[in-house]
């Protein structure tokens, strides 16, 4: 658990995303006037099995390109990098077809070279689904958790699309000690990114106190499973998610500070 110091008056918010991944959503919160403590309530370890993994990766390079490979978190993307790469794709890489639900998940790719053919016009799995330009009959390949929400399947089953959901990595929940656990009770507020993160908190810590989410579908999981206030941003991205903070745990101190970070997706599954 680590936490930033200052003034004891500043709200405090607590960030949860799996350790490593919440440097520019804690930078943000704390320029703008947050102190900020991180307790990941996930890890992401790979899938059940690594071989039936890397055989759909397999398949989809021998393929050429046919059919769709849908990405819709940062850590979908790693796992298809790492599995490139173990499979020693190289150039082949360049015929896959990629989907992707937002520009954070398109950065861990393009930084690799992989650029991907698709981006929906609002950073979510549904409307992914809905706008992807896949014709009925064909198949799209989701490379996500064992914990993926349906949204993207639904909203591609809807148009006659077929849909395969492919475990390229585990989500699980983090055990948290006892002064993590006192750190999340302690929060003004408490950042979650995923329905996985909804349900650790809840089951660790309980369903009281303030909750911002990253959008409806984890708000959906949290008010299912007990919580009374439940705040979502407007939109999946860091800016917007930094906003609906500000806007739960008001304070003189805090501000938004709009930057390059305004558009990244920080989804997890």
């Amino acid at each position: 658990m680590s936490r930033a110091p200052s003034p004891p008056d500043r709200p405090l918010v607590a960030v949860t995303r799996a350790a490593g991944t919440n440097g520019d959503l804690a930078e943000l919160l704390s320029v703008g006037g947050v102190e900020v403590v991180e307790v990941p309530l996930i890890r992401f370890t790979p899938p059940a099995d690594v071989a039936a993994w890397h055989a759909v990766v397999q398949a989809r390079l021998a393929a050429g390109g046919e059919g769709w490979l849908a990405v819709t978190s940062p850590q979908g993307a790693r796992a298809l990098r790492e599995a490139l790469a173990a499979l020693g794709a190289g150039p082949r890489a360049g015929t896959l077809r990629l989907a992707v639900v937002g520009a954070g998940t398109a950065a861990v790719l393009e930084a690799v070279g992989l650029r991907p053919a698709f981006q929906p016009s609002r950073a979510e799995a549904s409307v992914l689904g809905a706008e992807l330009p896949a014709w009925p009959g064909e198949v799209v390949w989701h490379l996500t958790s064992q914990r993926s929400e349906p949204a993207l399947g639904a909203a591609l089953a809807a148009r006659g699309v077929g849909y395969r959901r492919v475990e390229a990595y585990r989500t699980e929940p983090t055990r948290l000690t006892l002064a993590e656990c006192a750190a999340l009770r302690r929060a003004d507020a408490v950042v979650l990114a995923s329905g996985s993160a909804v349900r650790g908190l809840a089951a660790q810590v309980g369903v009281g106190g303030t909750v911002v989410v990253m959008g409806e579908p984890s708000a959906q999981v949290a008010r299912a499973l007990g919580f009374g206030q439940v705040v979502v941003a407007a939109r999946p991205g860091l800016h917007e998610l930094a906003q609906a903070v500000f806007g739960a745990v008001p304070s003189e101190g805090t501000k938004s500070r709009p930057d390059q970070l305004s558009d990244r997706s920080v989804r997890d599954e």
